[in-house]
């Protein structure tokens, strides 16, 4: 065993042994496939964001590639009904009216557009995550087609039972804590970034939904994470059982595995 290997070893252990970790945060970029500038922008922010492509996307297989290749997480932004504005769903879209079957092939189809992913979160859904029924058939249809995915509920309505039908189905299930840009503007963007960072010290971990917007992106870029006491991890870090402290990022911190 080398001296660099042990020297790693110790460091390593040490590390294990001090402070608890920081709290952590994850921070999915939805809304990507579309629009190639911004939506490689995002994909350049430093750190392990995430990213949620759209079904059928023009670009949307190749920035998987690319944000797989970086090590990033995506997901399928799976478009659900909405109580209004449905003509902005886009193809690939699941709505309460859909029997077992056409849900299935939708979502399969969809699945497919966009290549390998981690999991799947709401675009819209306002009308479809309060629906019990069409929830349980979506459950169904991710425990036969994709059983290794989890489910972010993007709390597009407070009367919204996605997380909950879909959990006790057994679907692993992460909910949306703060919306980061319902208002496009730099100074609310920062404020409910704070917020989240405020509620990952408050309970370990928060979950922040953003876009590919201008303003979002220039706040991201000023974002760090260190200073503000949290780590930045893939939404999927956020799952139960998920380790807290990816063994590369330790030894990154040791000064690197050689």
């Amino acid at each position: 065993m080398s001296l660099a290997t042990l020297a790693l070893g110790a460091c390593l252990a040490l590390a294990g042994a001090g402070a608890p970790p920081a709290p952590r945060i994850a921070i999915l970029i939805d809304d990507i496939g579309y629009q190639p500038a911004a939506d490689l922008d995002a994909l350049g922010l430093a750190g392990a964001y995430s990213y949620a492509i759209l079904p059928h996307a023009p670009h949307g297989a190749r920035f998987s590639a690319a944000a797989n290749a970086l090590g990033r997480d995506s997901l399928l932004h799976l478009p659900m009904e909405a109580e209004h504005s449905n003509e902005l769903l886009g193809p690939g879209a699941l709505r309460r009216r859909m029997d077992e079957s056409t849900m299935a092939a939708t979502l399969a189809a969809g699945l497919a557009s966009v290549g390998p992913v981690v999991g799947i979160n709401n675009h819209m859904g306002s009308r479809l995550t309060r629906e019990p029924r069409a929830m349980r058939r979506l459950a169904l249809s991710l425990g036969r087609a994709a059983p290794h995915l989890f489910f972010i509920d993007s709390r597009t309505t407070p009367r919204t039972v996605a997380a909950s039908v879909l959990r006790s189905a057994g679907i692993p299930v992460l909910e949306r804590d703060v919306f980061l840009d319902h208002e496009r503007n730099p100074s609310t963007i920062r404020r409910q970034l704070e917020l989240l960072v405020r509620l990952a010290h408050r309970r370990g971990s928060a979950l922040g939904i953003g876009h590919p917007y201008r303003e979002t992106l220039s706040v991201l870029r000023g974002f760090r994470p260190g200073a503000a006491g949290v780590r930045l991890v893939p939404a999927s870090s956020l799952m139960a059982g998920a380790p807290s402290t990816p063994l590369r990022s330790a030894a990154a911190a040791c000064g690197g595995a050689g």
